[in-house]
């Protein structure tokens, strides 16, 4: 799988209902100018437009453990058990234009630092526990329509619960990320990263690299698995030293941000109705965590 940016397109189960992001939004053409960057050398220092609109992690777990708080409670009525789920917040370890940082290119090579948070977590998932078949039904409502006596709603908990919470769509978390990978995309076409890309392969070359781009490099199959090896150490320490020498970094970043203030600006009315849909709901899932 590409180590470039992976668009998390599942998120708990809860979202917010109401308009997509963007329907006949205005459309600006050529190329946003871009205000120059100094040396970035970490993702912290830099602030994407698109990212104020998106669930924060804090609230994705607030959120989470609300739905998880109304699932119970649903099925308790049937009689049904349901232990509440262990939910941590997830930090963004995204990093949209690869490795940009000398020190972790020397320790990890492309690989993420965080690669063995993200393990730990999806060996967490792979071993919850999937419920019984009358459980799934009441959750679903898919399955028998009274349940100890008690008659199962259409939706069934699932149901239930996301209304609690303001009947939250995940589908309007993915219509932002879109944004953001739409950003992304657009942004490696532009000349200015493409003159840059330009100006990495050739220093690349002066050191002994053969790569087109920095995702090529970043993308090679002989550096997929397993630790780092030395030559992908080397070819990641090389990769971030022309960033630096060739301002590619910089160029890069401030062009993907050119681009999602124009999105922001193409789409604000619905960014700004999810955001407060947003809103609601964590003031929906107050009650129900007790607070």
């Amino acid at each position: 799988m590409s180590k470039r940016i992976q668009v998390a397109l599942a998120l708990v189960a809860l979202g917010v209902s109401g308009c997509g992001v963007a329907t006949g939004a205005p459309t600006e053409t050529g190329e946003p100018s871009i205000d120059a960057l100094p040396a970035i050398t970490a993702y912290s220092d830099v602030e994407f437009p698109l990212a104020a609109f998106r669930t924060r992690p804090d609230e994705q777990l607030t959120l989470g453990r609300a739905y998880d708080r109304a699932v119970q409670g649903c099925l308790a009525r049937y009689g049904i058990d349901y232990p509440l789920p262990e939910r941590t917040a997830t930090p963004n370890f995204d990093r949209p234009i690869g490795v940009i940082s000398a020190d972790e290119a020397a320790r990890f090579g492309y690989k993420s630092p965080h690669a063995a948070d993200i393990a730990a977590t999806d060996r967490a998932k792979a071993a919850e526990k999937t419920p019984d078949t009358v459980t799934l039904g009441v959750l679903s409502g898919a399955g028998k329509s009274t349940v100890n006596g008690v008659t199962v709603p259409v939706g069934g908990c699932a149901a239930q619960a996301q209304h609690a919470l303001a009947e939250h769509n995940p589908s309007q978390e993915n219509r932002v990320i879109a944004l953001v990978s739409e950003s992304y995309t657009r942004a490696e076409a532009d000349s200015r990263v493409v003159a840059a890309f330009g100006r990495w392969r050739t220093c690349m070359n002066a050191a002994g690299f053969d790569y087109r781009d920095p995702w090529a490099a970043n993308n090679d199959p002989a550096f997929g698995t397993g630790e780092p090896t030395a030559q992908e150490i080397a070819t990641a320490r090389a990769d971030v030293a022309c960033r630096v020498r060739e301002n590619v970094t910089g160029t890069w970043l401030a062009v993907i941000i050119a681009y999602q203030k124009r999105l922001v600006s193409q789409h604000q009315s619905d960014l700004d109705r999810y955001r407060s849909e947003t809103e609601t709901q964590l003031k929906a899932a107050a009650p129900l965590l007790g607070r």
